[in-house]
């Protein structure tokens, strides 16, 4: 099965995660992409924002969105979506990043 999309990012939200990621000193940043099953008004499925911690997740903080777009091609109909392992956790040598604690004080988005 194969799917492709794509998402659009405005150049703001570009300068803005450039802008953070210097003020952090991050060499790179984790992006989630999540594709809905039904389209929005705008025929749009896929939303990619920054990864959030666990912890993140649980004080339910809200999501720094990136981009949206759309699937526009699949070679299964209906779209269906499954959850593949990455070849390290396949073959058990895979570690997980260490997450650093965030400092909710500053104003930065992520």
């Amino acid at each position: 099965m194969g799917t492709m999309a794509e998402v659009w990012v405005k150049k703001e939200t570009l300068k803005k995660m450039i802008e953070t990621l210097d003020k952090k000193g991050e060499q790179g940043i984790s992006l989630t992409i999540s594709i809905a099953d039904e389209m929005n008004k705008f025929q749009q499925n896929v939303d990619l924002f920054v990864k959030q911690s666990k912890e993140q997740q649980e004080a339910k903080t809200p999501r720094f969105y990136v981009a949206n777009g759309g699937v526009f091609w699949s070679n299964s109909s209906p779209l269906v979506i499954t959850k593949q392992m990455r070849e390290e956790a396949k073959n058990g040598t895979y570690t997980k990043p260490v997450q650093q604690k965030v400092d909710s004080s500053d104003d930065l988005p992520f």
